[in-house]
């Protein structure tokens, strides 16, 4: 049994993906012309069945052309995916320690960096049991 469908009058233009982003998507599994035929055809029938069956079978499709994929060359997928993680690995790396420097720089001041901050009446008083 098939779903009812949307007519065509009452979708907007705007209710229509645009499908540059798709293509992208689908590029990076298929070839640009496959990726374009593909969301071509995606795009025809989203205007009957919404955004949410257009989406929903565009990370569909792009799943399917992945794991085709991984079939047919593993050993190139596998290296893919390997220097993906590592390059995920660095970059998640890279802003941990940034996060960890400026969380320790933020509790310094600079005079307190260069040492050449000396104790005076605007300093709060020292409670006598830490003097």
């Amino acid at each position: 049994m098939s779903k009812p469908r949307m007519p065509a009058s009452r979708i907007s233009a705007a209710a229509v993906p645009k499908p540059c982003v798709a293509e992208a998507l689908l590029s990076l599994f298929a070839a640009r012309d496959r990726a374009a035929a593909i969301v071509g055809d995606l795009t025809e029938e989203s205007r009957a069945r919404g955004n949410v069956w257009f989406y929903l079978h565009l990370f569909g499709t792009a799943l399917a052309l992945c794991f085709a994929g991984v079939r047919s060359e593993p050993l190139h997928s596998f290296w893919r995916a390997t220097a993906g993680l590592i390059i995920w690995k660095l970059l998640y790396i890279g802003l941990l320690a940034a996060t960890a420097a400026f969380a320790i720089l933020r509790y310094f001041d600079a005079a307190d960096l260069q040492g050449s901050r000396a104790a005076s009446d605007s300093d709060p008083p020292v409670p006598a049991t830490l003097a």
